[in-house]
């Protein structure tokens, strides 16, 4: 295992050798995409779907990658973290055995930040929002395992996470703080703090102990839990079964 570091001396191609400290990097490595030093960002040799990395730090300001070309490689850990207001377009690579396990997002850019997605084979099993934008997209065929939301110091502002229409199912959502929009199926979601909007998209489970979920989908709530907290259906006057209120 090596960390290598990008500079982008000789060009943008992740592959190129010139443009890191060490080597372009292959399974095992640690790749770290820093704040300061290099000269260009990443834009070429994108498909890297055979790399299975230790670790990948994007410190926010190299852009990686662009919408519908996004950087296609696997990471036991990607950490998304800095000052920068870069944009990251990432793709989870091709294999179960490439599946990657842990997404953390506590940055401070919460404009861009990163995209995710998979090609429908690999998985993203987990995914850490502190702080910073994050975006699940349509691309993200296999969903999320585990999506957690929670901030650093400002509970309802630091983390935004927007699940698209067309990505697949989140699992298991636990949020203590941010902002998350789904347009998505979520089969248990625990809102604890901050606030959670659904636009669209089937959610099976929710138990609110805290902060707000704004349920607008048309479809159907199976079970409603809330022992604190604000559970509001005022943009659907549907009727409701399955939703407890404990006095």
């Amino acid at each position: 295992m090596a960390t290598t570091v990008w500079n982008g001396s000789a060009d943008g191609d992740w592959t190129n050798n010139s443009n890191w400290s060490g080597n372009a990097p292959t399974s095992s490595d640690v790749a770290v995409l820093p704040s300061s030093g290099f000269t260009n960002h990443v834009t070429s040799g994108l498909a890297n779907t055979s790399v299975n990395l230790s670790k990948l730090i994007w410190e926010s300001t190299v852009n990686i990658g662009s919408s519908g070309s996004p950087l296609q490689i696997a990471a036991d850990e990607v950490v998304c973290t800095g000052s920068g207001s870069a944009k990251f377009w990432y793709q989870s690579a091709t294999g179960t055995s490439n599946d990657t396990d842990l997404i953390v997002v506590d940055c401070d850019n919460k404009t861009g930040a990163i995209d995710i997605d998979d090609d429908g084979t690999s998985n993203v099993i987990r995914v850490v929002v502190l702080k910073g934008r994050c975006d699940l997209n349509a691309g993200l065929a296999n969903g999320v395992t585990n999506l957690n939301i929670g901030f650093r110091t400002g509970r309802t502002s630091d983390a935004i996470v927007d699940a698209k229409a067309g990505g697949g199912t989140i699992t298991r959502l636990v949020q203590n703080g941010g902002k998350f929009t789904s347009n998505t199926t979520v089969t248990t979601g625990i809102i604890a703090g901050g606030f959670a909007e659904v636009d669209a998209g089937t959610w099976t489970t929710t138990v609110v102990t805290g902060g707000t979920l704004q349920y607008d989908s048309t479809t159907t709530l199976t079970l409603g839990v809330v022992s604190g907290g604000t559970l509001d259906f005022s943009k659907d006057l549907r009727s409701k079964t399955g939703l407890t209120v404990p006095p």
